[in-house]
């Protein structure tokens, strides 16, 4: 057969036509993706002029990574990231136009995807699955895969803890007329991008398929390509995902130093009264320029202690509270105090510490709870939005269901009255039939009646004037007869001759049938006279009354014989007219 290898896009007004190469891209659905390309340049063209060359180049040279992607031919491997139903339908179409082959699915899938579909959309084309969970929070568990591939009653599935290991085992299990398609999320093909080179090494070290006619350690500048690609937006993607935590950290820390920094002046630590003396081991603040004091010279004070104000050695001297802020004011001097009085902390209120770190783990529970119900609430989306679309697949299966019965059920009807309809036609025609050779028959039988008839008359007026010529002449011959028989008195009687004249002898005579003023009687009759073994011929005559057909016999060999037959159609119904021939 002839390779097609060209297509022709054509305007809807058929004004423009421009025949163009097939795409570089794999599917048969790529003719269409080609046509919008095409319809969108046309409609741009005043805005971005593109020339039907430069059309056909981008065309005939345009890749797309991993959409339906063919890296190897033998055994061939083919990558597409198909993760949804119309993305299934299209690869099915893309794989059932191909070569039959074996085929081996490597395949995983996110967990919010709709498996069902996508499964159910390519289980014909498949003929053995290696699955393996992927290592995401939205992947789908290996358990939760396997499940879903038995609910469609899939057989065999072989299940492995990572992409890597499946699609290793998958190349094991390959023969060069196999086939292997990875699908089923974008992570699923970036893995298996990711290892073509080591796996690549290690089938050829287990096998001796040939996985690349190059040599093993360098990979195809393609397969480099698209491992820079993979490469370049994991790491943008890393990036993303780190500037994002750092904003997070960021803005986290801000809300901390605002919360601790905040105006305290109205705010009167409350403490409880302690039950019992316990340790108590305070934060110190000190001012800017003053130096951490040792362990040793921090006192430890007991609850009640802690809950008196801190004085200095002298009694006359009392020490303020630092302020929350004093320590990042560098501009303020030491106050003029004893040297106790200078390196003695401020104790921040142990209960409101205590108060404050109870509040953050509540709020803390609370955002946690928030989360637990959010993710929730999402998981009883999802399961709700799943069994609608559950619900309306099964009825849209019923209502297909439904309209190919009543489908069928209107063929059936249609079939039964078209035949109806054949059969009151075909009764129709046939009475109709029926009824014209009847007519025709009695219309026969009518003429040929008449003609006998004319024929009877004709014969009994031709026997008349024979008779009368008879009489006529014996009255004529009558004195001859006398004479001659006076002279035979004298003369004597001569012998008879023994030979007889050549008027004397038989004569072959023929039947006429009829004479017929319509073709179609005559050739009626002259179908009866073949019944009868009789051969017949239709002579056409004009006389004064117009065309008629005369039917007549063949020649028999007297007229003895003629009479016979004609006896024999005239039992039949037909006439019969002895003429001998001159």
């Amino acid at each position: 057969l002839a390779r097609i290898d060209s297509w022709q896009w054509q305007a809807n007004n058929g004004s423009l036509k421009i025949d163009l190469p097939l795409p570089a891209l794999q599917g048969a659905f790529q003719l269409n993706n080609a046509a919008c390309a095409v319809a969108a340049v046309q409609i741009m063209r005043q805005q971005l002029p593109v020339s039907n060359e430069a059309l056909a180049q981008g065309i005939a040279q345009a890749q797309n990574t991993a959409r339906f992607q063919i890296i190897q031919q033998q055994p061939e491997i083919i990558l597409d990231v198909a993760h949804n139903p119309h993305a299934a339908r299209a690869l099915a179409s893309s794989l059932n136009a191909l070569p039959a082959k074996r085929t081996i699915a490597v395949f995983s899938i996110l967990a919010d995807k709709d498996s069902d579909a996508v499964i159910n959309t390519l289980q014909g084309s498949i003929d053995e699955w290696y699955i393996a969970p992927l290592d995401l929070p939205r992947g789908m568990t290996l358990t939760a895969l396997t499940a879903k591939l038995k609910k469609h009653d899939i057989q065999p599935i072989h299940p492995y803890n990572t992409i890597q290991a499946a699609y290793t085992a998958a190349l094991s299990q390959v023969t060069e007329n196999d086939r292997i398609i990875v699908f089923g999320s974008f992570h699923t093909v970036a893995e298996v991008l990711g290892s073509l080179p080591a796996q690549a090494a290690a089938a050829s070290s287990e096998r001796p398929v040939n996985m690349n006619p190059e040599p093993q350690n360098q990979p195809e500048p393609q397969n480099q390509d698209v491992l820079d690609e993979y490469e370049h937006l994991k790491n943008k993607n890393r990036r993303r995902l780190i500037g994002a935590g750092a904003i997070t950290v960021l803005a986290g820390g801000l809300f901390v130093a605002v919360a601790s920094n905040g105006p305290k002046d109205n705010i009167e630590p409350k403490m409880a009264q302690p039950q019992q003396q316990q340790k108590v081991t305070t934060e110190v603040l000190r001012p800017s320029g003053v130096a951490p004091q040792t362990a040793s010279t921090v006192p430890t004070l007991t609850a009640a202690e802690a809950s008196r104000p801190i004085t200095s050695s002298s009694p006359s001297t009392r020490v303020k509270p630092v302020p929350p802020l004093a320590q990042d004011n560098t501009s303020a001097k030491p106050r003029s105090q004893t040297p106790a009085a200078d390196t003695a902390p401020t104790l921040a209120d142990a209960d409101s510490q205590a108060s404050l770190e109870e509040q953050r783990r509540l709020r803390r529970e609370e955002q946690r709870k928030a989360r637990e119900q959010r993710r929730l609430e999402q998981q009883q989306a999802r399961e709700e939005a799943a069994r609608k679309r559950a619900e309306a697949r099964q009825e849209r299966a019923e209502a297909r269901a439904r309209a190919e019965q009543e489908r069928i059920a209107k063929a059936r009807a249609d079939e039964a009255r078209r035949k109806q309809a054949q059969e009151v036609v075909a009764k129709a025609e046939a009475e109709r039939a029926a009824k014209q050779k009847a007519a025709l028959e009695r219309a026969a039988e009518q003429k040929a009646a008449a003609d006998e008839a004319r024929r009877a008359e004709r014969a009994k007026l031709l026997a008349q004037q024979k008779a009368a010529a008879e009489r006529a002449a014996q009255a004529k011959a009558a004195p001859k007869k006398a004479d001659d028989k006076a002279a035979n008195k004298t003369v004597p009687k001569q012998p008879e001759k023994a030979v007889a004249s050549k008027d004397n002898r038989e004569k072959r005579a023929s039947v006429q049938v009829g004479a017929y003023r319509d073709i179609a009687a005559a050739k009626a009759a002259q179908q009866k006279m073949k019944g009868l073994n009789y051969s017949s011929s239709i002579e056409e005559v004009v006389t004064d009354k117009g065309k008629v057909y005369r039917l007549k016999t063949g020649s028999f060999p007297n007229k003895s014989e003629a009479e016979i037959a004609a006896g024999k159609l005239k039992a039949r119904g037909l006439g019969g007219i002895v003429l001998e021939q001159k």
